[in-house]
């Protein structure tokens, strides 16, 4: 076996682990994010709806309680904008999406995981056959990458971080 090739699979391995990783994380936390905002934004739907239909009961004459109609209208219409946010704003489909992409970079950290394995205990590998599997997954990668929308910057280099940190603590 030649051993500057070996030394280069072991780093493709390394590398294609890592950005996985690292796009498995981010993907995570970008689901999460959207997930929380569109419970945020349905959560906000329901009390703005109830505190309207409360404020047009307490307009009546002769309620223990008066609330003004302007005071009323103003609740009205933020519960309409909030309805309107909900349905055009697509924040399920961004979540939808976001977990779809964790799952594919998670699929691809365990694939690499798997080859890095089985190249570690293979007393005779046959390189050839990694480096097709390799290209193949590398060019797996590339086509979700490219097919996904441009990261949020701070956000991926936090990503980064927690990747580093989790590297030299092993």
């Amino acid at each position: 076996m030649d051993d500057s090739q070996a030394d280069r699979i072991e780093e493709r391995l390394y590398d294609g682990r890592y950005r996985a990783d690292l796009s498995r994380r981010y993907h995570q936390v970008m689901a999460w994010r959207y997930r929380l905002l569109d419970r945020t934004i349905r959560a906000s739907v329901v009390l703005l709806a109830g505190a309207s239909f409360t404020a047009s009961l307490l307009t009546f004459q002769g309620a223990p309680v008066s609330v003004s109609p302007t005071t009323a209208a103003v609740l009205a219409f933020a519960s309409m904008a909030a309805a309107l946010v909900l349905n055009v704003v697509p924040v399920a489909d961004y979540t939808r999406d976001y977990d779809d992409l964790y799952r594919s970079w998670n699929a691809y950290f365990g694939r690499w995981l798997d080859i890095e394995l089985r190249f570690d205990l293979d007393d005779t590998p046959s390189l050839d056959a990694y480096l097709r599997e390799i290209r193949d997954l590398e060019a797996l990668q590339t086509h979700t990458q490219n097919s996904e929308p441009a990261p949020w910057r701070f956000l991926l280099e936090r990503c980064q971080k927690q990747v580093n940190l989790a590297i030299t603590e092993h």
